[in-house]
């Protein structure tokens, strides 16, 4: 099935694609795309309505950021063990 939607690609960790993968068959959407699509507009909806200042999302979004780049390094680091006892 084609759609005339805008495409957008992003990387998500493994964490947070299980998390979508699950929201998806829990709220029974046929593709994650819906799933994602869905889970987008919650969370704009919630920007919108907790009238956040942008200085507050901005440190959410660095606090965000902080996370994801402390779970890369942990695997990294869990990758780069494993390869050293094999």
């Amino acid at each position: 099935m084609t759609t005339k939607l805008p495409r957008i690609m992003i990387s998500v960790t493994e964490d947070m694609y299980n998390e979508i993968e699950k929201y998806r068959k829990e709220n029974h959407f046929l593709s994650i795309s819906e799933a994602t699509r869905d889970l987008m507009r919650i969370g704009l909806d919630s920007l919108d309505e907790a009238n956040l200042s942008k200085e507050d999302i901005e440190k959410q979004i660095m606090e965000y950021r902080k996370q994801l780049l402390k779970e890369k390094e942990e695997s990294k680091t869990s990758t780069a063990k494993g390869s050293a006892g094999a």
